[in-house]
């Protein structure tokens, strides 16, 4: 497979099926396509739309994603990466220590926030699968979902709406910071705290 480098002052307007991109040092790429592999988004490079069937192994050190759509996928938001919104049918896998997922929209999905690793607003339909120890949610709104909140994992603020699946323990215990009226928290496991509970569930 081919690699090829996008850097400073560059801009491609679409990826090409058997070719492997790495986006650096300002430089864009608009769509990552069916069949496009952008190993790598870092130093400044951008990639606006990552499109059914295209992906994005890394995203790290100032790299950044615009939009997940239908069928895209990035697989690592790493230190210092941003995934901007995921989109209906977008999949972000893994949000490691340091990365940022700003916003999953309805049909948006996050499988995984790590330890470091930050979404910070699950809107209605979107859907995070599983927070683990260190990992953070900040905002799970109205119709935002949180499947499970493990040993360790931090969700601040479930809106009125917002549903958080079970908070699970194993050691020190999921958190969950502040559930408004109307928010859901399904299921608490010995050894982990709701804290300012102001639900009436």
């Amino acid at each position: 497979m081919k690699t090829i480098i996008v850097s400073a002052g560059e801009v491609l307007e679409q990826t090409a099926p058997g070719c492997k991109y790495v986006v650096r040092d300002g430089g864009v790429v608009h769509n990552v396509l069916d069949g496009g592999v952008v190993q790598t988004v870092w130093g400044g490079g951008v990639v606006h739309n990552v499109r059914g069937g295209g992906v994005v192994h890394n995203v790290w050190d100032g790299g950044s994603v615009q939009n997940v759509w239908d069928g895209g996928v990035v697989q690592n938001v790493l230190d210092g990466g941003v995934v901007q919104d995921v989109q209906v049918g977008g999949v972000v896998w893994d949000v490691w220590p340091g990365g940022v997922v700003r916003d999953v929209l309805a049909g948006g999905e996050v499988h995984n926030v790590w330890d470091g690793g930050e979404v910070q607003n699950v809107w209605a339909g979107g859907v995070v699968g599983t927070v683990w120890d260190g990992g953070a949610v900040h905002n799970v709104r109205d119709g935002g979902v949180v499947d499970n909140v493990h040993d360790g994992g931090v969700i601040h603020n479930v809106r009125a709406g917002g549903v958080v699946g079970t908070v699970w323990t194993v050691w020190d215990g999921g958190v969950v910071h502040n559930v408004e009226d109307g928010g859901v928290v399904d299921n608490v496991h010995d050894g982990s705290v709701i804290v300012a509970d102001h639900s009436s569930n």
